[in-house]
């Protein structure tokens, strides 16, 4: 009897123990990042400075930050991958649960484009989704000399 009076009480303290814990407010008011693409609005290359095979051609993307929150980090390729035909997205990260600024900021950053075959090359950067849900793409053909 003292054996199932002391399991009772036992079982009685742990059940207090895990409701009292889980019902503590641990939320944090840290802020934390959600990651993803950010739609392009144009891109732009000079003609005359298009590098040969396997040199680096400096591709200028525009793009709109929105606000103070959101922030570049880097360019990334979109799969599938095609030797003529390259998929760029413009990837960045919002900072939630923070004071920002609401303005629009329209930033320019320059991507190395390293084309690996002469000819002609299309770099397509990602720019949204349609009403329907498909990726949009703006586009730019350019003529790559061989070495």
């Amino acid at each position: 009897m003292k054996m199932t009076k002391f399991f009772s009480y036992l079982f009685l303290l742990v059940f207090i123990g895990v409701t009292t814990v889980s019902c503590l407010d641990d939320d944090s008011n840290e802020p934390f990042y959600t990651y993803g693409f950010i739609p392009a609005t144009a891109i732009d290359v000079n003609l005359d400075s298009i590098q040969p095979v396997s040199q680096p051609t400096n591709v200028k993307i525009s793009f709109n930050l929105a606000g103070s929150c959101q922030e570049f980090l880097e360019f990334r390729r979109i799969l599938p991958a095609d030797a003529n035909d390259t998929k760029i997205g413009v990837f960045g990260s919002q900072k939630n649960n923070s004071a920002c600024t609401n303005d629009i900021i329209t930033t320019v950053k320059t991507l190395k484009f390293t084309p690996t075959t002469a000819g002609e090359q299309t770099i397509r950067v990602w720019a949204g989704k349609d009403p329907g849900g498909a990726d949009i793409y703006i586009s730019k053909t350019i003529t790559v000399p061989s070495e």
